[in-house]
């Protein structure tokens, strides 16, 4: 069993709508790790924690796919993490935040990532292995430990809490 990812306290940033975001985030790709582990009943179906597209028993029953649920989480993930940035993007306008450009285009950038994580682990062309699950814990957590909380860091300094809570309500009436 691959160990799940994990949201600790040294993750949340003190921004309500972005800390529940961050929250959606980890829950499908805790949710995408778990459709991803060998069933029990048929662990040879899987090689080295991997899925491997010669191997004739997968948990789709056909060849060289991941499991349904898997691809749609992928795509949950995908559609969370455009939103979640758009948020996270507004939030930072709103406060005039002097990071925003960099961070937006940190944004891009790990956006490109995950496409690529996502493409690689939907084509299973040898071993889908664990590796990209790694790299995409990895790649959550240390945005939210480095370029998030720096912006964290300035929201609560730029906004009193009254201002932080009306910015917030103002920002969850665009999703």
């Amino acid at each position: 069993m691959h160990p799940l990812l994990r949201f600790s306290d040294d993750l949340m940033l003190d921004i309500p709508s972005v800390d529940n975001q961050h929250k959606e985030i980890v829950s499908i790709i805790n949710l995408i790790i778990k459709s991803l582990q060998p069933p029990r009943s048929n662990p040879s179906s899987y090689i080295s924690q991997g899925l491997r597209k010669d191997v004739g028993s997968n948990l789709t029953g056909d060849l060289g796919h991941i499991p349904p649920k898997s691809d749609q989480y992928l795509d949950e993930l995908q559609k969370l993490t455009v939103q979640h940035f758009l948020d996270e993007e507004r939030l930072m306008k709103k406060i005039h935040y002097v990071g925003l450009s960099e961070h937006k285009r940190e944004h891009l950038m790990l956006l490109a990532e995950l496409k690529s994580y996502i493409r690689d682990i939907k084509s299973a062309t040898e071993v889908l292995d664990m590796k990209n699950i790694n790299a995409l814990k990895s790649w959550f957590v240390l945005h939210i430990r480095s370029s998030d909380t720096e912006f964290s860091k300035a929201f609560r300094q730029a906004a009193l809490p009254e201002q932080s809570e009306s910015v917030e309500a103002e920002l969850s009436s665009y999703s």
